[in-house]
């Protein structure tokens, strides 16, 4: 047979060989196969890529201050939770003391007021219930009956704490409370008649008051304006209300001490940033000075009433805190001038 020209092959070569020739594309396969079955072979652990540990950040200045700050804001939620939930035990607490005490059944074994008791009227008295017939035996049952009841409590907060000099309560508002008087004028900001510290105190007098309640011609008492309505909050209350120059009309403030019981009415009432009505007088004091000084505290009255008064004229001034952040020394402040005296038997 003669030789084929392509690729110096003979015919018969050429025939042979394309009958045995694979595809492209089978000769790629076969390829990878015998490549991926060598590289098993040579495949050891040495091959194994080891996973890499990340290595650990280090703090650092800013991480620390981060961290300081964190630990500052979760210490301050922390006390700040401690001082409310602290705050709500000591309200509810003293809350619960003045209301017990209100509530307290002392029995039968103090001394009452008789309908057929002895009047002694207060100097210069403005209005005396019955003038020349006036007493105790005037007054109706339940008011009579009302007088027995804020005398039971002033012995009772008496037996146990000798610093309370009086018991007072504000007609037509929930004040009803003792009165304390010590050595100065900080300790019942802080504790209560029961000696127990509190948010709430007590209702006190200024400590530079004359011991015996009879002398005093101008009777300042202090309280706090509690949010929960407590001590002096009616006081609020009442500059705040619509129908404060109705009630002012018809205002009593009682006051019931060991010898005997003061009623007053309204005579003046305003917001002060000064201290010029804590001003102690006693009956020996001034006429003209304590004249002038209830002419100045009638000039300052807010609510319009007709009320006469003269250098005799006994007064109780009764003051508590506006609470406003912008005005922290602004005060509520409310007199009111002796109406009715009722003299106790010894």
């Amino acid at each position: 047979m003669a030789k084929y020209d392509l690729n110096n092959m003979t015919a018969e070569e050429h025939f042979l060989s394309g009958q045995k020739q694979s595809s492209p594309k089978e000769a790629e396969n076969q390829r990878r196969s015998a490549d991926f079955e060598s590289s098993l072979k040579e495949f050891s652990s040495d091959n194994v890529v080891k996973k890499r540990r990340k290595k650990k950040r280090k703090l650092g200045l800013n991480g620390m201050i981060r961290l300081v700050c964190l630990c500052v804001c979760i210490g301050v939620l922390v006390f700040s939770v401690s001082k409310i939930v602290n705050r709500v035990n000591d309200l509810s607490a003293a809350k619960d003391y003045y209301a017990n005490l209100l509530n307290a059944d002392t029995g039968s074994e103090l001394p009452a007021i008789k309908p057929a008791r002895p009047v002694t009227p207060a100097k210069d008295l403005l209005t005396f219930l019955g003038s020349d017939n006036g007493g105790i035996e005037m007054v109706d049952t339940d008011t009579r009956n009302y007088y027995d009841y804020l005398r039971d409590r002033y012995y009772e907060v008496k037996s146990y704490n000798p610093d309370c000099i009086g018991f007072i309560s504000v007609s037509d508002t929930t004040i009803e409370y003792p009165i304390m008087k010590t050595t100065n004028n900080d300790y019942y900001l802080h504790y209560t008649p029961e000696r127990e510290k509190s948010s709430m105190g007590a209702i006190f007098a200024d400590y530079r008051l004359n011991n015996d309640y009879d002398r005093n011609m101008n009777t300042i008492l202090y309280g706090h304006c509690m949010t929960n309505g407590t001590m002096f909050r009616p006081i609020k209350y009442f500059f705040d209300s619509e129908y404060r120059y109705t009630q002012a009309q018809e205002m009593k403030i009682t006051v019931v001490t060991e010898k005997a019981i003061y009623v007053y009415e309204y005579f003046s009432g305003y917001r002060s940033e000064g201290g010029y009505f804590i001003n102690t007088f006693t009956d020996k004091s001034s006429k003209d000075n304590y004249y002038n000084f209830l002419k100045n505290l009638r000039a300052k009255n807010s609510i319009p009433k007709t009320v006469g008064y003269n250098a005799n004229s006994k007064i109780i001034t009764l003051v508590t805190c506006t609470n406003l952040g912008s005005k922290p020394d602004e005060r509520y402040v409310l007199h009111g001038i002796l109406d009715e005296y009722f003299l106790f038997e010894n």
